[in-house]
This record gives C-alpha cells, sequence and structure tokens, in this order.
C-alpha cells in the first residue's frame, strides 16, 4: 500500500509538468507536496556531485597561488596541494548549496506567488502558494538531471564551464537591451513561472492570462535584479 501509494504520488507530481491546472489544484487540496520537492532536491544533488566528479580544480588553484604570489617559486608538490584543497573546498560549496537551495528556492517562490496571487485578487493560501512553489521547481530539476548527465559526459570540466552546461538562455528569444535582461534567465525559469501561473489559475479560479501575465512579469523583476547585481559586481571589479 505504501509503495502503491509513493508510486502515485510521483507519477502525479511528474504528471504537473505536462497538465499543471487539474493535478495542482488536486494538489493542493491534497496538500501533496513532499515527492515534488525530493525530486527537485535528489535532482539538484545529482547536478552537483556530478560536476564535483568531474571537476578539475587545477585552473582556479594556479590563480590563487598566481594571486597570493607563490606560483613562481611554486612546486610540483605545492601546486598538487593547492589544487587537492581547492577541489575540497569548491566540492564543499556545491554539495552544501544544493543541500539547502531547493528550499531556499521553494521558500523565495512561495514569496512570490503570494505576492502575485495578491496582485491579481486571487484568494490563495500560503499553503497553496508552497504546494504550487515547489511542483514549479520541477522544470529545474529537469535542469539539473540534464546538466548533471552533461558533466558525466566530459572527462574534466571546469567551474566556469560547469555553470555553462546547459545551454538553455532565453536570450536568444529577445533583441536590444530585454535580450541582456533575458540573459540572466533561460528556459526552464520560463517554463517554472508559466507552471505557477497556471497552478494559480486554477486553484484560485483566476484568468490565466492575468496569472500568466503577472508571473512573467514576476520573472522579468528577478531577472532585472540579477542583471542588477552582476553589472553591479562587473563595475566593482573594474
Amino acid at each position: 500500500m505504501v509503495d502503491r501509494s509513493m508510486r502515485q504520488a510521483l507519477l502525479t507530481a511528474l504528471d504537473a509538468i505536462a497538465r499543471p491546472e487539474g493535478v495542482m489544484a488536486r494538489a493542493v487540496t491534497n496538500r501533496k507536496w513532499g515527492i515534488a520537492l525530493a525530486l527537485v532536491a535528489a535532482a539538484t544533488m545529482f547536478g552537483a556531485a556530478a560536476m564535483s566528479a568531474r571537476l578539475d580544480a587545477r585552473p582556479a588553484a594556479l590563480t590563487a597561488l598566481e594571486q597570493e604570489g607563490k606560483l613562481h617559486d611554486a612546486t610540483d608538490r605545492d601546486i598538487a596541494e593547492a589544487t587537492q584543497k581547492e577541489q575540497r573546498l569548491t566540492t564543499a560549496k556545491l554539495l552544501g548549496v544544493a543541500l539547502v537551495q531547493p528550499w531556499i528556492s521553494a521558500a523565495l517562490l512561495t514569496l512570490g506567488i503570494a505576492l502575485g496571487a495578491w496582485l491579481v485578487a486571487a484568494r490563495l493560501s500560503w499553503g497553496a502558494a508552497w504546494v504550487i512553489a515547489c511542483h514549479a521547481l520541477l522544470p529545474q530539476a529537469i535542469k539539473n538531471v540534464i546538466a548533471g548527465a552533461a558533466a558525466l559526459s566530459r572527462s574534466s570540466l571546469s567551474l566556469s564551464a560547469a555553470r555553462d552546461l546547459v545551454a538553455a538562455s532565453a536570450a536568444p528569444l529577445f533583441h536590444g537591451p530585454f535580450a541582456h535582461l533575458a540573459a540572466q534567465l533561460d528556459l526552464f525559469a520560463i517554463w517554472s513561472a508559466l507552471l505557477v501561473a497556471f497552478g494559480v489559475a486554477a486553484v484560485a479560479r483566476t484568468p490565466r492570462p492575468r496569472c500568466i501575465a503577472i508571473a512573467l512579469a514576476g520573472l522579468g523583476c528577478w531577472a532585472a535584479l540579477l542583471f542588477s547585481i552582476s553589472n553591479g559586481g562587473s563595475h566593482h571589479g573594474a
């Protein structure tokens, strides 16, 4: 009975990707979010572990030694030890972030959904927003699985290359200044935003076009924030 109910919950979570309206409404009614978030967490950890397994920390270690002024006098043993240290630190960061990222993402998305529901005058409880958020993160789980598989297909991987394993930037869909904003997002983020819109529309019985508009507008604001942060960081570095 337990295996059957878990299998049904798993199929329901995956079905939310293809048919979000009906599935989201049932999931909110039954308060079913654990399987969806577990899938997201497992996929995130798989992606991080795969990248760690293929990570080549030598370039980062050489850069660190150069910044410290030790590269010129460094022996092969010094470089090997610095590489191992960098490998351990980067692996710990990747796995640590992967451990907490699904929960933080779900919490932030819940806040965004609650704000969006308020803007469209939809009656939506915090519990319903949480359930929708957990299911809306499933496209990110797919992205992490693809990224992990791509990492494992390579013999080695630098940290900068690990960030671009999945070529799904939304920038080609836009032109001019909007392309710079869209570069902060990918198609999986747009997919998640649409799942949010369909879920809120079904659960709160709000017009779907209005929900889609608010979801995409919220995604645009998030892209603008990321763009501002990255631009500020590059100017600061300059």
